[in-house]
């Protein structure tokens, strides 16, 4: 009898150990449990490419607290899926070991949803995962993918027993995912049962957690839009009592930029910075002004409504008459006119600066140089240009494309960044608006406008390229993503994500803080920390109490971001492009140690394209102190031409290789550095070997 009592207790005990194992939380239908991503959260909705929506729960929409946050969900709520680059979550029962974490989480290629489309990657593909946090107050680890994943394509999270409790036991799977494994397939296990047998072989070791999701489709309403646009009429037309001033009679500019949208001093009148006679000594023959129609697919609040993916795009019933100006080379034009540069302007800039600088340059080498103004910039729809030459000063109307803040003034970039209730787009719809714009413009260029009332086009509609600057090489992926006419590219100081770069960036941190503030997330006093890895740093076990807040709310922003994301476009340049659209010659160019878009995100960009042999990357580390212009950001190099010696070369040092870029048919990275080292003593631009992990400020 005492046997049997000891054989028991022995017994008892056994399984009591047995069930004290560390294991992974099974519970799909509930974000902060996971896995997530999961299909769980979605609902049918024939009306979506994917044939899903999004139905993640709101938080409590009674609390005024979470107005904000309950915003954010209503935004996601109503994209077909989810972001390509969404954020991993997986939490355990128990503590775990973060060094394991790498090695047990993996997402698996299941199967595309549009198989006759290029794919990004091939069924069974394994992807593994980055950015690893682990936060050790909740048992709960987050990864990124570490690398690009497709659109409109079904992924499994797969956990496997390669993550070790802290006693360096492998972890269980739950008592819900044991059923799912043994081959149940209802409740948890319905999103995961069809394709179980295809996670376990694909999984790199026995699975013990997994759930199923399906990617958005990203470009599905810009390719629609896109059609909608070419459906309509340019309605091009010369603006201004003189629309065409020769360059060489040119004897000043003066911008009024309409600063107030009411009352006194509305107006503040900047003049160009254009020493006598440098126009004509630059080649630059005449500059002309004109605009056209684009439809105006953004809504009152500055933001495109969400329409259902699966149905085409309508024309807009409104459309927004958009200025531009050329700047023409002095040279007289080719038979078929003049190969034109579309400039893109950074954010802050309009078509009076950026563009005007690369023109000084490209007009003398026979290129044309056309700009139009972002959505959200330019100032007040009063704005106007007086252009002064000997005939006398001309008034041009310029309308800016901002929008009053609460006080009625207008800034350089009010009216870009929306959070309005429902819809925290921040920069996403500008980014696709004047991307639609451009593509407007490019059909303006290919009807053979006539400019200067000559009869005959100047520009050649069979050469157009583009060149953008910043915020310009954002909304540029985006434009060259969609539209086939413009074969060549060079984007110059760009980034994958807005909201990634408004976090990392120390010149646009405060706009990422506002945010912040407005949704109760400041950590650090006035200030934020969201304690996040840079890739491939070790795994991050959080210590900073709200940073996980912050990077669920950042994960958020970007799937908002998304639609309009340049990361999520990249990938269609040349490595899938979309139906009808041509593989892109692109050139990328960025500057170690850039302040405003930093390197990450620049790596970011070029890692999403797959288009590191394609790289000029400035070292301004070697150079640093040296360029007074620049200061300790490199951030304008391209253009800094106007400023000292040094920077003046490097300037155009990169102004030339876009020119010898785009003068070629090759895809190379075209060497200047054999010039700029007989005037600054060692090279100055790279193609990298890696591309730049670090943020590499100093």
């Amino acid at each position: 009898m005492a046997c049997l009592r000891f054989t028991l207790i022995f017994a008892l005990g056994a399984g009591a150990l047995a069930a004290a194992g560390t294991r992974v939380l099974f519970d799909p239908s509930d974000p902060g449990t996971g896995p997530f991503p999961s299909n769980t959260l979605t609902v049918a909705d024939p009306a979506q490419r994917s044939g899903r929506r999004v139905n993640m729960p709101f938080p409590d929409c009674q609390q005024l607290a979470n107005l904000a946050a309950c915003g954010e969900v209503l935004a996601v709520n109503q994209l077909d899926g989810f972001n390509p680059q969404q954020r991993v979550r997986v939490r355990f029962s128990g503590p775990v070991d973060p060094e394991t974490l790498r090695a047990g989480l993996a997402i698996i290629w299941l199967d595309p949803l549009f198989p006759g489309s290029y794919a990004l990657g091939q069924p069974g593909k394994v992807t593994v995962v980055n950015e690893v946090v682990y936060d050790p107050t909740t048992n709960t680890a987050y990864a990124k993918p570490d690398e690009p994943l497709d659109q409109l394509y079904r992924y499994a999270v797969a956990v496997t027993s390669a993550i070790r409790d802290r006693a360096g036991d492998p972890v269980e799977p739950s008592p819900e995912f044991a059923a799912c494994l043994s081959g149940g397939a209802t409740g948890p296990c319905a999103e995961v049962a069809p394709s179980l047998a295809a996670i376990r072989r694909a999984a790199p070791g026995p699975l013990v957690a997994a759930s199923v999701y399906t990617t958005l489709s990203v470009t599905a309403f810009m390719e629609s839009a896109r059609r909608a646009v070419t459906s309509t009429p340019v309605n091009f037309r010369r603006t201004g009592a003189r629309n065409v001033f020769t360059a060489a009679e040119v004897q000043g500019v003066t911008w009024r930029q309409q600063v107030r949208a009411r009352g006194e001093n509305r107006f503040n009148d900047f003049v160009l910075p254009l020493p006598p006679g440098l126009l004509a000594q630059s080649g630059i023959g005449r500059v002309a002004f004109g605009s056209f129609q684009s439809p105006n697919f953004l809504n009152a609040q500055g933001f495109i409504p969400q329409t259902p993916t699966g149905a085409e795009v309508a024309v807009p019933s409104a459309a927004t008459e958009v200025f531009f100006h050329v700047w023409l080379p002095a040279a007289p034009p080719p038979p078929g006119g003049y190969p034109v540069v579309i400039a893109g302007h950074g954010l802050g800039d309009s078509r009076f600066g950026m563009p005007s600088i690369l023109a000084l340059t490209f007009c003398n080498q026979g290129f044309a140089v056309a700009a139009i103004t972002a959505v959200g910039h330019g100032f007040g729809p009063e704005s106007s240009v007086v252009i002064t030459d000997r005939a006398g000063p001309v008034e041009i109307p310029a309308p800016g494309r901002g929008a009053p803040v609460a006080d009625g003034s207008i800034g350089p970039i009010d009216g870009t960044i929306v959070v309005a209730p429902g819809a925290p787009v921040f920069g996403r719809d500008a980014v696709r608006q004047t991307a639609l714009d451009l593509v407007q413009l490019t059909r303006v260029i290919r009807s053979g406008a006539d400019l200067d009332g000559s009869g005959r086009p100047l520009l050649d509609g069979g050469n157009i390229s583009y060149l953008g600057q910043s915020f310009g090489a954002f909304y540029g992926t985006v434009f060259l993503a969609v539209e086939p006419a413009v074969r060549s590219g060079i984007l110059n100081v760009g980034g994958d994500s807005l909201v990634s770069t408004a976090i990392t960036s120390p010149a646009f941190r405060e706009l990422g803080g506002q945010y912040l503030a407005a949704r109760g997330l400041l950590n650090k006093g006035a200030d934020f920390d969201p304690n996040l890895p840079l890739r491939y740093e070790a795994v991050k076990v959080n210590d900073v109490r709200g940073a996980v807040e912050i990077q669920n709310t950042l994960d958020l922003l970007q799937w908002v971001e998304a639609p309009g994301q340049a990361g999520a476009f990249a990938p269609r340049l040349a490595t899938a492009t979309l139906p009808g659209v041509p593989v892109k010659r692109v050139l990328f160019q960025y500057a170690i140690g850039d302040r405003s878009v930093p390197n990450p995100q620049n790596s970011g960009l070029v890692r999403a394209a797959n288009m590191r042999t394609m790289t000029s990357v400035f070292r301004f580390d070697r150079f640093r102190g040296r360029l007074p212009a620049l200061g300790d950001n490199p951030h304008t190099y391209l253009t800094s031409v106007l400023e000292d010696q040094a920077s003046f070369a490097i300037g155009l040092g990169t102004q030339a290789q876009a020119l010898l870029f785009l003068a070629s048919t090759e895809n190379a990275v075209p060497d200047v550095n054999s010039t700029l080292r007989l005037i600054l003593g060692r090279d100055a631009f790279e193609t990298p070997e890696f591309l730049t992990e670090d943020t590499n400020f100093q």
